[in-house]
Protein backbone atom coordinates (compact mmCIF):
# COMPACT_ATOMS: atom_id res chain seq x y z
CA UNK A 1 0.00 0.00 0.00
CA UNK A 2 2.74 2.33 1.04
CA UNK A 3 4.13 1.71 -2.52
CA UNK A 4 0.90 2.64 -4.02
CA UNK A 5 1.10 5.96 -2.00
CA UNK A 6 4.37 6.90 -3.16
CA UNK A 7 3.55 6.34 -6.77
CA UNK A 8 0.20 8.67 -6.32
CA UNK A 9 2.04 11.59 -4.87
CA UNK A 10 5.21 11.66 -7.41
CA UNK A 11 2.27 11.71 -10.10
CA UNK A 12 0.78 14.70 -8.23
CA UNK A 13 3.93 16.37 -8.07
CA UNK A 14 4.87 15.85 -11.47
CA UNK A 15 1.36 17.31 -12.28
CA UNK A 16 1.99 20.48 -10.22
CA UNK A 17 4.97 20.73 -11.59
CA UNK A 18 3.86 20.40 -15.25
CA UNK A 19 0.77 22.84 -14.22
CA UNK A 20 2.90 25.05 -13.31
CA UNK A 21 5.19 25.04 -16.46
CA UNK A 22 2.18 25.24 -18.73
CA UNK A 23 0.85 28.53 -16.59
CA UNK A 24 4.03 30.00 -17.20
CA UNK A 25 4.00 29.75 -20.32
CA UNK A 26 0.66 30.73 -21.11
CA UNK A 27 1.85 33.89 -18.88
CA UNK A 28 4.30 34.06 -21.57
CA UNK A 29 2.46 34.05 -24.51
CA UNK A 30 -0.39 36.31 -22.87
CA UNK A 31 2.05 38.86 -22.51
CA UNK A 32 3.83 38.27 -25.88
CA UNK A 33 0.61 38.76 -27.90
CA UNK A 34 -0.16 41.80 -25.84
CA UNK A 35 3.10 43.55 -26.74
CA UNK A 36 2.50 43.05 -29.89
CA UNK A 37 5.97 42.97 -30.59
CA UNK A 38 6.84 39.88 -33.06
CA UNK A 39 10.69 40.95 -33.24
CA UNK A 40 11.17 40.83 -29.92
CA UNK A 41 11.10 36.85 -28.46
CA UNK A 42 9.95 35.49 -25.20
CA UNK A 43 14.25 34.65 -24.77
CA UNK A 44 15.22 38.65 -25.63
CA UNK A 45 12.58 39.60 -23.10
CA UNK A 46 14.26 37.28 -20.23
CA UNK A 47 17.20 39.20 -21.12
CA UNK A 48 15.96 42.10 -20.70
CA UNK A 49 14.26 41.50 -17.42
CA UNK A 50 17.70 39.98 -16.30
CA UNK A 51 19.40 42.90 -17.17
CA UNK A 52 16.65 45.31 -15.70
CA UNK A 53 17.02 43.57 -12.31
CA UNK A 54 20.64 42.58 -12.34
CA UNK A 55 21.95 46.30 -13.65
CA UNK A 56 25.52 45.62 -14.86
CA UNK A 57 25.37 41.99 -14.93
CA UNK A 58 27.78 40.65 -17.37
CA UNK A 59 27.38 38.70 -20.80
CA UNK A 60 28.31 35.23 -18.84
CA UNK A 61 25.79 36.29 -15.78
CA UNK A 62 22.64 36.46 -17.79
CA UNK A 63 24.47 33.06 -19.30
CA UNK A 64 24.09 31.67 -15.80
CA UNK A 65 20.86 33.72 -14.48
CA UNK A 66 18.76 32.33 -17.39
CA UNK A 67 20.55 28.62 -18.32
CA UNK A 68 21.47 29.23 -21.88
CA UNK A 69 25.10 28.89 -23.88
CA UNK A 70 27.26 31.19 -23.63
CA UNK A 71 27.12 31.82 -27.69
CA UNK A 72 22.97 32.06 -27.85
CA UNK A 73 23.35 34.75 -24.76
CA UNK A 74 26.13 36.67 -27.04
CA UNK A 75 23.14 36.70 -30.22
CA UNK A 76 20.41 37.73 -27.99
CA UNK A 77 22.63 40.62 -26.25
CA UNK A 78 23.85 41.77 -29.50
CA UNK A 79 19.88 41.64 -31.03
CA UNK A 80 19.37 43.69 -27.69
CA UNK A 81 22.18 46.10 -28.29
CA UNK A 82 20.95 46.61 -32.23
CA UNK A 83 17.64 47.70 -30.98
CA UNK A 84 18.60 49.67 -28.49
CA UNK A 85 17.25 48.08 -25.53
CA UNK A 86 20.73 47.70 -23.89
CA UNK A 87 23.70 49.49 -23.55
CA UNK A 88 27.28 47.40 -23.17
CA UNK A 89 30.14 49.40 -21.71
CA UNK A 90 33.79 47.95 -20.25
CA UNK A 91 33.70 46.75 -16.57
CA UNK A 92 36.58 49.45 -14.89
CA UNK A 93 37.66 46.45 -13.00
CA UNK A 94 37.92 44.26 -15.49
CA UNK A 95 38.37 45.86 -19.03
CA UNK A 96 37.64 42.17 -20.68
CA UNK A 97 34.20 41.94 -19.48
CA UNK A 98 31.52 43.58 -20.44
CA UNK A 99 28.78 45.10 -18.02
CA UNK A 100 25.17 45.41 -19.53
CA UNK A 101 22.65 48.10 -18.99
CA UNK A 102 19.19 49.02 -19.66
CA UNK A 103 18.38 52.16 -22.16
CA UNK A 104 15.12 53.73 -22.02
CA UNK A 105 14.08 52.33 -25.03
CA UNK A 106 14.06 48.65 -23.10
CA UNK A 107 13.18 49.91 -20.30
CA UNK A 108 9.62 50.98 -21.81
CA UNK A 109 9.36 47.31 -23.00
CA UNK A 110 9.96 46.02 -19.47
CA UNK A 111 6.87 48.26 -18.11
CA UNK A 112 4.55 47.06 -21.01
CA UNK A 113 5.42 43.30 -20.12
CA UNK A 114 5.37 43.59 -16.33
CA UNK A 115 1.74 45.58 -17.26
CA UNK A 116 0.80 42.66 -19.64
CA UNK A 117 1.85 40.63 -17.14
CA UNK A 118 0.41 41.84 -14.24
CA UNK A 119 -2.88 41.85 -16.56
CA UNK A 120 -2.59 38.31 -17.16
CA UNK A 121 -2.27 37.73 -13.43
CA UNK A 122 -5.26 39.52 -12.34
CA UNK A 123 -7.00 37.55 -15.25
CA UNK A 124 -5.85 33.94 -14.13
CA UNK A 125 -6.73 34.66 -10.26
CA UNK A 126 -9.93 36.21 -10.67
CA UNK A 127 -11.53 33.30 -9.55
CA UNK A 128 -9.34 32.59 -6.71
CA UNK A 129 -10.02 33.41 -3.64
CA UNK A 130 -7.79 35.19 -1.00
CA UNK A 131 -7.12 32.15 1.09
CA UNK A 132 -6.17 29.85 -1.80
CA UNK A 133 -3.42 32.49 -2.90
CA UNK A 134 -2.01 32.88 0.60
CA UNK A 135 -1.62 29.30 0.89
CA UNK A 136 -0.29 29.08 -2.58
CA UNK A 137 2.46 31.57 -2.43
CA UNK A 138 3.15 29.90 0.80
CA UNK A 139 3.62 26.61 -0.81
CA UNK A 140 5.63 28.54 -3.82
CA UNK A 141 7.73 30.36 -1.08
CA UNK A 142 8.62 26.63 0.30
CA UNK A 143 9.50 25.41 -3.08
CA UNK A 144 11.37 28.64 -3.45
CA UNK A 145 13.80 28.21 -0.03
CA UNK A 146 14.93 24.67 -1.01
CA UNK A 147 15.45 25.29 -4.36
CA UNK A 148 17.53 28.15 -2.90
CA UNK A 149 19.12 26.24 0.47
CA UNK A 150 20.42 23.61 -2.74
CA UNK A 151 21.50 25.89 -4.64
CA UNK A 152 23.75 27.10 -2.30
CA UNK A 153 25.57 23.95 -1.67
CA UNK A 154 25.84 23.56 -5.77
CA UNK A 155 27.36 26.62 -6.68
CA UNK A 156 30.20 27.49 -9.00
CA UNK A 157 33.19 30.27 -8.83
CA UNK A 158 31.41 32.49 -11.19
CA UNK A 159 28.34 33.26 -8.73
CA UNK A 160 25.04 31.97 -7.51
CA UNK A 161 22.18 32.24 -9.71
CA UNK A 162 18.77 32.11 -7.53
CA UNK A 163 15.48 31.46 -9.46
CA UNK A 164 12.20 32.62 -7.90
CA UNK A 165 8.99 31.23 -8.58
CA UNK A 166 6.14 32.71 -7.63
CA UNK A 167 3.05 34.76 -8.47
CA UNK A 168 3.36 38.27 -6.69
CA UNK A 169 2.60 42.14 -8.18
CA UNK A 170 5.58 43.68 -6.97
CA UNK A 171 8.71 43.54 -7.94
CA UNK A 172 7.16 42.31 -11.28
CA UNK A 173 7.19 38.81 -10.67
CA UNK A 174 4.27 38.06 -12.11
CA UNK A 175 4.09 34.10 -13.21
CA UNK A 176 7.91 34.80 -14.67
CA UNK A 177 10.70 33.37 -13.95
CA UNK A 178 12.94 35.98 -12.09
CA UNK A 179 16.76 35.95 -11.44
CA UNK A 180 19.16 37.56 -9.13
CA UNK A 181 22.35 37.15 -9.88
CA UNK A 182 25.69 37.84 -7.34
CA UNK A 183 28.74 37.27 -7.35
Amino acid sequence: MAGRERKKEKQITLSFIQKMKNTSAAGWEYACRKMNQPEVSRILYNVLVVVNLNEGISQDGVSAALQMDKSFTAKMVAKAIRMKYIDRKVNPEDRREYQLYLREEGSQIIEKLYAALDEWIDLVFKDVSSADKKIFLKTLTKMEKTQTDDQKTDHKDTGTCRQVLFFAKKPYASGIRLYEFTR
